[in-house]
């Protein structure tokens, strides 16, 4: 679970307050350390907006065959920097982080749109929490809510 923390915290220092620079990433349901992940990025200042993806969409291919990535050159260094392939099923998420000054000055949709990271959040928690009712009834455990 502190790997989703870890993670943000890397991105934090990586990309600063107010940068042009857009993170995109594929969130799993069933990866340790997702629900933790969205809520540091927000304590952090990112905001959300989940990407809805074609099938055949060219970013979702590119995160598949890893070509999205653009350094290093060779396929298989890449293809370790790129985990969880395929993306099938993960939510795709961009990542932007405005500057707080101006997010004070302008409007909601002027400093980048709403922030998906609550909605994502709940989304994640609530099915970690099926798939852990899932397992303890596999196992034979009684739930009471």
């Amino acid at each position: 679970e502190d790997i989703g923390t870890l993670l943000a915290e890397c991105l934090d220092t990586l990309v600063p307050s107010g940068s042009s620079t857009t993170i995109i990433g594929a969130l799993s349901e069933i990866r340790v350390g997702t629900i933790e992940f969205v809520r540091s990025m927000q304590a952090r200042g990112f905001r959300a907006r989940e990407l809805e993806l074609e099938a055949s969409s060219r970013l979702k291919e590119s995160i598949d065959d890893c070509s999205v990535v653009v350094s290093p050159s060779s396929s298989e260094e890449r293809e370790r920097l790129v985990h969880g392939r395929p993306i099938e099923g993960s939510k795709v998420v961009q990542w932007t982080r405005p500057d707080p000054q101006k997010l004070q000055k302008q409007s909601e949709n002027e400093a980048g749109g709403t922030d998906e990271g609550d909605r994502l959040w709940r989304y994640f928690a609530e099915s970690l929490a099926e798939k852990e009712r899932n397992v303890k009834m596999a196992e034979g455990f009684e739930i009471w809510e």
